[in-house]
């Protein structure tokens, strides 16, 4: 990513928080986040949940999205234009769901578009929960640091890779570092009330925030039990982090990786909501590398469509959904891994759709 310039403007300034976030949580940026910006440039569309549906059609009528420059003046004309062209194709009423997503080689945006389709259903949710309660203030202010200013210096320094071995995630930007220490220290004195929060209270941004501090807790069957019920909260964010940090725990090998439930998260494939189906993906990647039969079996008799639809995504982001293809599809692993870096979804759809 290029250099960013120091001299920003509040606006920018928050847009660019939120959009570095995203790049690195793979979280998608919002419509409403165009609020805080002059300009956003499409330069893909991709699509999810259109089983039954005439994509082709809706690929014409939206084809002139490429390089469409959204302003924030703009966004809701723009949004009922593209709902309008996507109602013309299809000849019906659909639900539709859009999504930013910060950045192609070229710095623009990536829209992903979900529609209604076969290939999409609804994921049962908690419900709202009710309570007041609330986290310890030291750790809401650790969860917007690492999530705002100094996450913005470390892509600024290019210091962004991250480190998953203890089984909560560690950048190699040493301020960044040392916050995500401070967070992991101060979850482990308050899991209990952390636990609480994520599953009482009323305030999404006091789940989003516990979330995240329950990933850096102690790892324990309590807390992946906790983590795993709160990636079926109504706050598409608070299930973002909660899955995220059941990623960083899988891909740590540890044996607390071993207990994470996969099959629990294979209705996430299928979701409307582009954000499940990306972490979703993720987790599911990382404990299918094992290849349980089971899980594979699952994977293809549930959402077999759905990673045939995300295979075809930005590279990047069909990473995973090409993984788990490739593993139903019997390929070695290291042959595997080849295909996914050329880009050879075809033959790893291919493989999938003939494997036995």
């Amino acid at each position: 990513m290029q250099a960013i310039n120091k001299q920003l403007t509040t606006k920018q300034s928050l847009v660019l928080m939120a959009v570095l976030f995203a790049l690195l949580t793979g979280s998608a940026l919002r419509l409403d986040a165009c609020a805080q910006v002059s300009k956003l440039t499409i330069g893909e569309v991709h699509y999810f949940g259109y089983d039954g549906l005439d994509i082709d059609k809706v690929k014409t009528a939206l084809s002139d999205q490429i390089g469409k420059e959204i302003t924030p003046e703009k966004a809701n004309v723009w949004l009922d234009q593209v709902k309008s062209a996507i109602r013309g194709a299809i000849g019906k009423e659909v639900n539709v769901d859009l999504n930013t997503v910060c950045c192609n080689p070229e710095g623009k945006f990536i829209l992903y578009i979900g529609l209604s389709g076969r290939s999409t259903v609804k994921v049962p949710n908690n419900p709202a929960p009710t309570e007041k309660v609330n986290l310890p203030q030291n750790i809401v202010d650790l969860y917007q640091q690492i999530t705002g200013e100094a996450l913005i210096k470390a892509m600024q320094k290019g210091k962004v890779s991250e480190d998953d071995t203890k089984g909560y995630a560690l950048f190699s930007d040493p301020t960044l570092r040392d916050l995500q220490t401070a967070l992991h220290e101060k979850a482990l004195g308050n899991e209990a009330i952390i636990r609480q929060v994520l599953s009482l209270s009323a305030d999404p941004k006091q789940r989003q925030a516990a979330a995240m501090a329950l990933g850096y807790g102690q790892q324990s069957q309590d807390q992946i039990d906790a983590l795993v019920r709160a990636c079926r909260d109504p706050d598409e964010t608070v299930r973002n982090n909660a899955t995220r940090a059941l990623v960083v725990l899988s891909n740590s090998k540890s044996k607390w990786a071993e207990k994470i439930p996969g099959t629990e998260f294979i209705d996430m494939l299928n979701s409307p909501t582009w954000t499940d189906r990306n972490k979703g993906s993720g987790l599911l990647a990382s404990l299918s590398e094992q290849r349980d039969p089971q899980l594979l079996i699952a994977l293809r008799a549930h959402a077999f469509q759905s990673l045939r639809e995300m295979a075809y995504w930005d590279h990047d982001h069909a990473k995973f959904a090409r993984q788990i293809l490739g593993r139903i599809g019997g390929i070695p692993e290291a042959q595997l891994e080849k295909m996914v870096a050329s880009d050879q979804a075809d033959q790893i759809v291919k493989a999938a759709t003939e494997k036995q």
